[in-house]
């Protein structure tokens, strides 16, 4: 598997982590520096690698990366698909997405985020193009709880769910817009921004 060095340095994270039970706080593969103090941002993201190729070995590390590229191009089809049906626009729009995607789809936590950012922006267009509520707005709560501990791209996310959130309560109060299910949207917007938060440690 071509892979990037730094993949290396999150397996042996999550390899402390599974040992140890505990998220490193010390940079103990480091030499040649006093202050050893270290902030894993990535741990959960090194965890699943780590645990990816102990089960799978080496190719672990492609299946993961191909799982997180598919579902995030799937999800990013249906978000196309919301405002267009024309097969030509969709597939030239898709190859476009993919080719882009390609250059940085490796064994990187960036790839967590990739998807994660996705399925945020699909099921809040899907809020607002077609008013109803995705199921995978349910798991947004999970989302942003776990998207801390997996890459540092999870401001991206609280910083664009801020904006669709805005977006959506000056559809409703301001240009007095209807959408059914707007108290669960915010309800699940305030849980999942608190959570997101909670983590900053």
């Amino acid at each position: 598997v071509n892979t990037s060095g730094d993949t290396y340095w999150f397996m042996q994270t999550g390899r402390d982590v599974w040992q140890t039970k505990s998220i490193p706080t010390q940079a103990i593969h480091t030499y040649g520096v006093i202050d050893k103090s270290f902030n894993s941002v990535e741990w959960l993201a090194g965890l699943i690698y780590y645990i990816s190729v102990t089960v799978f070995g080496i190719k672990g590390l492609l299946i993961l990366r191909v799982i997180l590229a598919l579902s995030t191009l799937f999800i990013i089809y249906q978000t196309i698909r919301l405002f267009t049906k024309n097969h030509l626009i969709l597939n030239t729009a898709l190859l476009f997405v993919s080719y882009i995607l390609a250059t940085r789809t490796n064994d990187r936590p960036e790839t967590f985020s990739y998807l994660f950012i996705a399925i945020l922006n699909y099921a809040c267009l899907l809020f607002i193009y077609q008013k109803r509520l995705s199921p995978l707005f349910y798991l947004f709560p999970l989302l942003f709880l776990i998207w801390p501990h997996t890459h540092p791209f999870a401001i991206m996310g609280i910083c664009l769910f801020l904006f669709y959130a805005g977006f959506l309560t000056k559809e409703k109060h301001f240009d007095k817009q209807n959408y059914p299910k707007y108290s669960t949207f915010l309800i699940i917007f305030l849980s999942s921004i608190l959570l997101a938060f909670s983590q900053h440690k």
